[in-house]
């Protein structure tokens, strides 16, 4: 099981949240290309400096610090299991290791409007999960020892990618409808679905 985030990991990433937020305000009210970082030091509260030690850049306030996984900050897929069920599990932990919460799935709201309203953040978001389930591939071709021209890594990785933003999408609506789903279990749920049609 994935440990839990510390305190100071903890503070860190709401910290990110608080300005991701604030950053997703000023996006979907004056667009992204028309506000500064300046203007969002002052919507956080935050001086300038500890703004960008924080995030950065804009692009990283707007959508969040990119952290491609890397297979030294995972822990191993359980081998007994099969890909998809061994991928689903480590996503499951990593979910619950962020304690997903009502606000995150608010902020994820947010997100997906300026994403659609800003063709640029839509265009980062594809190489941002492009990069993401590329270096998953990569970690489940090490992790199982599949050879470097093996396709199961790619695909595994695509259909992940796919399973994550439709539990994501499900929980949004369920949501707007008055409803609460947690987010590791749909993702469980819709990757059990999909073994029934393979």
């Amino acid at each position: 099981m994935t440990p839990t985030m510390s305190a100071r990991e903890r503070i860190r990433w709401l910290e990110q949240l608080a300005i991701q937020e604030a950053a997703l305000d000023l996006t979907l009210t004056k667009g992204y290309a028309h506000f500064t970082m300046d203007e969002l030091a002052k919507a956080t509260g935050m001086p300038r400096r500890t703004l960008f030690q924080r995030v950065g850049d804009k692009m990283s306030a707007v959508l969040g610090v990119e952290e491609t996984p890397h297979i030294d900050h995972l822990p191993p897929m359980d081998p007994a299991l099969p890909p998809l069920a061994a991928c689903t599990d480590l996503a499951v932990q990593l979910i619950d290791r962020i304690e997903v919460d009502e606000s995150v799935v608010a902020i994820h709201a947010k997100r997906r409007q300026a994403i659609a309203q800003e063709p640029r953040l839509a265009e980062e978001m594809i190489q941002r999960t492009t990069r993401n389930m590329a270096a998953l591939g990569e970690i489940q071709r090490v992790q199982r020892g599949w050879s470097a021209d093996d396709p199961r890594p790619q695909v595994l990785a695509r259909v992940l990618g796919v399973l994550v933003e439709q539990a994501v999408t499900n929980v949004l609506a369920a949501r707007d409808q008055g409803t609460a789903l947690d987010l590791g279990d749909e993702l469980r749920r819709l990757a059990d679905a999909l073994k029934s049609l393979v």
